[in-house]
């Protein structure tokens, strides 16, 4: 179902990150950017953008000079962004308590096994002294000030729903799916011919024994290279797009309880029975209402943010010196 994919941008992801950083109340000499006074330093954004590849599993040296400086440019962004409803949060006189603030950092803290896990996790994201307790207090306020202001006020109705189900036919449809097994004889790539001449031959000897009437599942415990093995070479349900194109295809012609002929992929010679067969159908909006409310009211969100964020900007002084 096309509607349930993430639509959070950068923005709203921000809202709820613990990786932020703080913008910084003093004049420093080395600023990425200025919102109303308050600096970005080049040093939180370096960090921001250390954190980011870590996330990402990146080495540093993969990303060249442009990319850097694209990727940092748009966490700049990001922490603009944030600044901007951080200091939109304190002008409504939104108030985090300490308590709060104490919990949540709790939370965080019972995420990890050990104190010294999460020590190091601090340490790893560069948090110290204070940093944490700054960060968790403006991740707190903008949260509020988005549930006060914005969230409590959106409202999507019945009619909202049905309209977007009905022009949207496509992405509430269940593609066909199929169940199936198969058996492998495996053939690596580093094989050499004689292997696979053998493997081919072991694969051909396993069909002639199918085509004879012996049971499928058996010989595929008996003799499937595959994990799936052993539950009979069951590979459970699956949509087009799922396995390798070779193996899909043929997978996909099948009738219902017919076993293919020999298929060739990277892993080697198989052969497929299908199982069960599901049609492509497109579920009911009942089924969908209580999702689709949600995705929409997500949608909303988004949009509301990105307007205030728009408004914030234009009576905002920002400098940028990255």
């Amino acid at each position: 179902m096309n509607y349930m994919r993430p639509i959070f941008s950068g923005v709203l992801l921000l809202l709820f990150s613990f990786s932020a950083l703080a913008a910084e109340p003093v004049i420093t000499e080395h600023k990425a950017a200025e919102i109303n006074g308050v600096v970005i330093s080049i040093r939180n954004l370096d960090n921001e953008y250390r954190q980011i590849l870590k996330q990402r599993g990146t080495p540093e040296n993969d990303i060249s000079a442009d990319q850097a400086i694209e990727l940092k440019k748009e966490l700049l962004d990001s922490l603009i962004d944030q600044e901007l409803l951080y200091q939109e949060s304190k002008k409504k006189n939104i108030v985090v308590e300490d308590a709060t603030i104490a919990s949540s950092i709790e939370m965080v803290r019972e995420k990890f096994e050990t104190e010294n896990d999460y020590q190091k996790a601090l340490i790893d994201a560069n948090i110290q002294g204070n940093d944490l307790e700054v960060r968790v207090k403006r991740r707190i306020a903008i949260n509020m000030l988005v549930n006060d202001y914005i969230i409590k006020h959106i409202v999507v109705s019945d009619d909202e729903c049905r309209q977007y189900y009905d022009t949207h036919p496509g992405d509430f449809l269940e593609p066909e799916q199929i169940r199936a097994s198969h058996i492998l004889v495996k053939v690596d790539k580093e094989d050499g011919e004689a292997k696979k001449v053998a493997a081919r031959e072991k694969i051909e000897v396993i069909q002639r024994k199918i085509k004879s009437g012996e049971n499928f599942e058996q010989i595929a415990r008996e003799n499937s290279d595959c994990p799936s093995s052993a539950k009979g070479g069951d590979l459970g349900q699956f949509r087009k797009g799922t396995m390798v194109k070779e193996f899909e295809d043929a997978a996909f012609t099948l009738a219902l309880g017919e076993v293919s002929d020999i298929v060739e992929t990277h892993f080697g010679y198989h052969l497929i029975k299908v199982t069960d067969k599901k049609e492509a159908e497109t579920i009911s909006y009942d089924a969908v209402k209580n999702d689709l409310q949600n995705f929409l009211k997500r949608q909303k969100l988004e949009s509301e943010i990105s307007s205030l964020l728009e408004t914030l900007r234009k009576d905002a002084e920002i400098k940028i010196y990255l």
